[in-house]
């Protein structure tokens, strides 16, 4: 008598179904989009750190020390090479605020800007916090909400 060697047919479909199963868990376990948020909040941490980073030089150079009015000035000022250009679209200029000691307007000349916030929108928010927001006042970045998120 002859035995052949191999597999049968319900053999191979019963393993490719299995083979199914385990990789469309492993998809839902990653969840690519989640990923995908996740990284493009890490480079909006990034830029806000780095433009906070030139933001602090400009406002150390100047006498009196003063935060400029538009974040252009920092580029034009050498403090930084150039303005990150955010994951999504739009620019950090839309998220950057200065303000004179009392909360009011400054022009960076003869009514000094002596506090800044600079704020994204999170892609993958945290605890509802929706915003990442550096502030002068602590000198951190950290996540807040829109309202919190103050100069």
């Amino acid at each position: 008598m002859c035995r052949q060697h191999g597999f049968t047919l319900i053999e191979l479909l019963i393993v490719v179904a299995i083979l199914g199963i385990l990789a469309l868990v492993a998809f839902m376990a990653i969840n690519p989009a989640k990923r995908q948020n996740q990284a493009k909040d890490a480079r909006t941490k990034a830029d806000i750190d780095q433009i906070a980073t030139g933001l602090g030089v400009y406002f150390t150079t100047h006498q009196p020390q003063t935060y400029p009015v538009d974040l252009s000035e920092v580029v034009n000022n050498k403090d930084l090479k150039s303005l990150p250009t955010p994951p999504n679209s739009g620019t950090y200029g839309s998220g950057y605020a200065a303000v004179a000691e009392d909360g009011g307007t400054c022009d960076g000349g003869t009514i000094v800007c002596s506090r800044a916030k600079l704020s994204w929108t999170l892609n993958d928010p945290q605890n509802g916090n929706s915003v990442w927001c550096w502030q002068s006042s602590t000198g951190k970045a950290q996540p807040l909400t829109p309202v919190l998120c103050t100069p």
